[in-house]
């Protein structure tokens, strides 16, 4: 999956400031190669639960853009995965 940067798309500075005002934790700047692995859990505007990803793995970055594999996700989050894209036809 990809993930644009937010910062890309904000039009203003008063967006901006209600973003920052809506963002739980503190946000890091971090360049370097870690072997580790990521659990996630992605609040999405149009779910009422987020998704739990158990394992994910960065592939690739380029800019504020990046990859992840899902290597471990269970299967009733896997189908909301799959449901979420074919309703958005990516």
């Amino acid at each position: 999956m990809a993930a644009k940067d937010p910062g890309l798309t904000r039009t203003s500075s008063a967006g901006y400031e209600a973003e920052m005002a809506e963002r739980r934790g503190r946000r890091l700047s971090l360049s370097c190669r870690v072997g580790m692995t990521l659990r996630l859990s992605l609040f999405l505007h149009n779910l009422k639960w987020p998704l739990r990803i158990d394992e994910a793995w960065v592939r690739w970055v380029n800019g504020g853009m990046f990859g992840l594999e899902f290597t471990g996700i269970r299967p009733a989050q896997r189908e909301r995965v799959r449901a979420i894209i074919m309703k958005a036809k990516l």
